[in-house]
């Protein structure tokens, strides 16, 4: 709030002039965009359950999608690292399957570096 204001009672109104609900002729007139939001408040943490014009909501909505972003972004981040790693197990795996593969079929000596060991059958021939 700018210096020297606070002594003033702050009014909102309308950006186009408009009421967002109102009683003419024995009906009520809504705006469109008179809209109700309910949810937690991104800023304060607290229950709302309001009717407000949808125009003012996109502040408040636009802080809840980013911090919805950020945390699908992490979420994204900990897959990928998790695929990433996956993946290298499974490399190593399959390259110590191919070599013994080769051992076994082309009858060489082959060095297994892995937990994995050629049964016995194969071992011999």
């Amino acid at each position: 709030m700018p210096k020297g204001k606070k002594d003033l009672e702050v009014v909102f109104t309308c950006p186009l002039g408009s009421e967002c609900e109102e009683i003419k002729d024995n009906k009520i007139h809504r705006c469109m965009w008179y809209t109700p939001v309910s949810g937690t408040n991104p800023n304060t943490g607290k229950e709302i359950d309001e009717w407000s014009c949808a125009i003012s909501w996109l502040p408040t909505l636009q802080i809840e999608t980013s911090q919805t972003q950020r945390g699908v972004s992490s979420a994204l981040e900990s897959f990928r690292n998790e695929t990433v790693k996956g993946q290298k197990e499974f490399n190593a795996l399959m390259s110590t399957g191919q070599a013994i593969a080769l051992g076994v079929k082309g009858k060489q000596k082959v060095s297994v570096v892995s937990s994995i060991d050629v049964d016995e059958e194969n071992k011999n021939e």
